[in-house]
């Protein structure tokens, strides 16, 4: 099992390069927790391979920082383009996984109009940069990740950690690196929709979810076998049968449509946007009410009459 942290095991969810734990969790780490060689004395980022396989394991919460607009700080980012690189050119290395804490795919422009706006703290588009310059990197490495009947392919994927189960097949990463993204939710906990959109459905209303990568290796070509990520989601229902939310194929990725799915509306955002309705409407009858009075009291000179005033004779 290869573990590595985020806030609900740090500070919370504001947790940045600032927080007062930062020390004591990576202390921590290295004393309780069984992980291959971490690069430096700060920071808990480190790499595997398994088979074909290349296994870049991030830190985003050591370094996260807003005002410095960066996940993973100066030298770590420089490792993971390394990395890359190395991978691309390395003929032992046939596909890379690289694993996050923060979600990477988000367009502010989508939810502009959201009357409650996500507030996570790795929901910041001064992260942007960052990101592109991760994917400048994997795009001007080489690597073939993109064609799978082209030569050498290696396929390239994210797996993110988080509350909910999501994917996206590149499209709404084309800024950023144009390569899949993997969200898998909590095993023990339901949560909200981060991010986003994704080309393919998101789910966060069950505990017990779960994601599973399998690598398979395509013998089309014996010549040049390939190796495919197949990706899959789930989550377990109450009569203990597994519901399977997507699977996706990096090898066939023409069976996959593309979607562009934004985040579902919360229970929280359902309830403001319900008291901000029935507070308008409210505020438009009391207006309503009181300009009509002063029309018509305007209009026709009403007048109070006091019941104890003598009443005019009438003959």
């Amino acid at each position: 099992m290869m573990y590595t942290y985020n806030e609900k095991d740090y500070c919370g969810k504001t947790s940045d390069s600032t927080a007062k734990g930062k020390s004591a969790v990576n202390e921590a780490y290295r004393k309780m927790f069984p992980s291959y060689n971490l690069e430096v004395t700060e920071g808990l980022y480190q790499s595997f391979k398994v088979g074909g396989v290349l296994f870049i394991v991030t830190d985003s919460r050591t370094f996260l920082s807003i005002p410095n607009k960066t996940f993973f700080g100066e030298t770590q980012k420089t490792w993971i383009k390394n990395m890359i690189t190395t991978a691309a050119t390395d003929a032992t290395i046939r596909g890379v996984i690289v694993t996050s804490t923060q979600v990477w795919n988000y367009n502010a422009t989508a939810y502009i109009e959201d009357m409650v706006q996500q507030d996570y703290i790795s929901i910041n588009e001064a992260f942007n940069a960052e990101k592109k310059e991760i994917g400048d990197a994997l795009i001007n490495s080489g690597m073939n990740y993109l064609n799978p009947t082209g030569t050498n392919y290696k396929p390239f994927m994210m797996t993110i950690g988080e509350q909910m189960l999501a994917f996206d097949n590149g499209l709404n990463n084309q800024e950023t690196g144009k390569f899949p993204v993997l969200v898998c939710g909590g095993v023990e906990e339901s949560g909200s929709c981060k991010g986003g959109p994704y080309s393919s459905a998101y789910f966060s209303q069950s505990t017990q979810q779960y994601c599973n990568v399998t690598v398979i290796t395509n013998f089309t070509d014996p010549i040049n076998p390939k190796l495919c990520f197949i990706s899959q989601a789930g989550y377990v229902k109450d009569d203990n049968t597994d519901e399977m939310t997507f699977v996706y194929n990096s090898c066939y990725p023409e069976q996959f449509k593309d979607f562009n799915r934004k985040c579902p509306i919360g229970a929280y955002e359902k309830l403001v946007n319900f008291a901000l309705t029935l507070g308008i409407n409210i505020l438009l009858f009391v207006v309503f009410f009181i300009l009509l009075y002063k029309l018509s009291t305007k209009a026709f000179n009403f007048n109070t009459l006091d019941p104890n005033a003598e009443k005019p004779h009438v003959e």
